[in-house]
């Protein structure tokens, strides 16, 4: 089977995302490639893998020009090959991608849920706008894939598709790559030295970009600063906010225990040297780093948003805390910086409930069933599982893998 995967700028959790399914179905029954921005940091990561990677003159910001080039390009693409399915990923990818797809091939076009265009934390106009967009697409695509139920559940609420065409996959992660060999120490954090003192180190990884919250974090770690010294902070990654973050961390004079640490290909690595994962995002469909970070045995405190509180279980593998409020961001801080045994605790829980929910070979093979059955169907509209076709309840989330 013959399935092309569109995307944007291919990189953070959706890059990864889309790596892992590229890569990893049977390549005995499918053949993925994957048509993506010529300027996607990960493509070489796709390349290494031994995907088959198109690049598109596409800008992920809006660009008319480029973006009507990466129309062209994509309608070429299709005219000339067969493809058995195409799989659309990010707003402006999968609005290109979609209506060139369903005017351009027969193939069933699927799109995945990694955020909707018309979140809250954007002016009321483009909201507006992105809703409408999404609605209007609706008629170009054949089935949604989500990764959380609360994106099922916006989807439906927001009239942006039908319960019936969306399909609950959680994301999973590779468990080989955030494993921890036999006699490392998973807290190596708790005898780093800072200021003479033995202290505790509060991670952050991801795209230095609104969505993720950063400012906020680095506003409690000032607030954090004044009632315990000992906790430094690390922010691993880039993007356009960089500068200006590191401008607020001067601001609130604690430069010196923000250190901005640059990205890290190494996630893993990055993992063990903190001791709890900070995800202070403003929306988030499902929250990779969360349990990628579960997995190494680490806390999360993570805002109680979107897709978020479906892979942080609240008080067990990690805090919940409301976004965009870094005074109950850093009061969730001190109180597991002030607990190692619960810290451990949670790490414990964390790795579990990784292993039994969230891992790549689940995810993987629900894939895998997904398109052999779409692919297989005769008029695209109705599957043969209703089990398969439908969202989980909230009682089947924990199954729902």
């Amino acid at each position: 089977m013959k399935i092309l995967h569109i995307v944007g700028l291919a990189h953070g959790g959706a890059g990864q995302h889309i790596l892992s399914l590229a890569a990893g179905c049977d390549p005995r029954r499918f053949d993925s490639t994957v048509a993506m921005a010529d300027n996607s940091p990960m493509r070489p990561q796709f390349e290494r893998a031994g995907v088959r990677v198109l690049p598109l003159a596409m800008d992920h910001f809006g660009g008319l020009r480029k973006n009507i080039r990466a129309y062209r390009q994509l309608a070429k693409i299709l005219r000339s090959e067969h493809f058995d399915l195409v799989q659309t990923h990010t707003s402006v990818a999968g609005a290109l991608g979609r209506v060139a797809a369903r005017t351009h091939t027969q193939a069933p076009v699927v799109h995945m849920l990694h955020a909707f265009a018309s979140h809250a934390h954007r002016s009321r106009l483009t909201r507006r706008v992105g809703l409408l967009i999404e609605r209007r697409l609706d008629r170009w695509t054949d089935w949604y894939i989500a990764g959380s139920r609360a994106m099922v559940q916006r989807g439906v609420s927001q009239k942006i598709f039908t319960a019936d065409k969306v399909v609950l996959i959680s994301n999973g992660i590779d468990l080989a790559r955030f494993s921890t060999p036999a006699g490392d120490d998973l807290h190596l954090d708790d005898t780093v030295s800072i200021n003479g003192h033995a202290g505790v180190t509060v991670g952050f990884l991801g795209r230095l970009e609104k969505q993720k919250g950063v400012a906020y974090l680095i506003r409690a770690a000032a607030i954090v600063r004044k009632q315990n010294r000992n906790v430094r902070f690390l922010i691993a990654g880039e993007g356009a906010l960089r500068t200006q973050l590191e401008r607020l961390a001067s601001q609130l004079a604690v430069a010196d225990t923000v250190e901005f640490v640059g990205w890290k290909h190494d996630i893993a690595r990055f993992l063990k040297q903190i001791d709890i994962m900070a995800m202070p995002s403003l929306w988030e469909a499902f929250g990779l780093s969360a349990a990628e970070a579960m997995a190494l045995e680490r806390p999360v405190i993570a805002s109680h948003i979107e897709g978020l509180p479906e892979v942080v279980e609240a008080g067990c593998t990690g805090l919940l805390v409301p976004p965009a409020d870094p005074e109950a961001l850093a009061r969730a801080i001190l109180e597991l910086a002030a607990d190692p045994a619960r810290r451990r605790m949670m790490g414990q829980m964390g790795r579990a409930r990784v292993e039994e929910l969230f891992t790549v070979d689940r995810m993987i093979r629900r894939h895998e069933e997904f398109y052999e059955r779409v692919a297989g169907q005769s008029q695209v509209g109705r599957m043969a599982s209703d089990e398969l076709a439908r969202p989980a309840t909230n009682a089947e989330l924990s199954t729902a893998n």
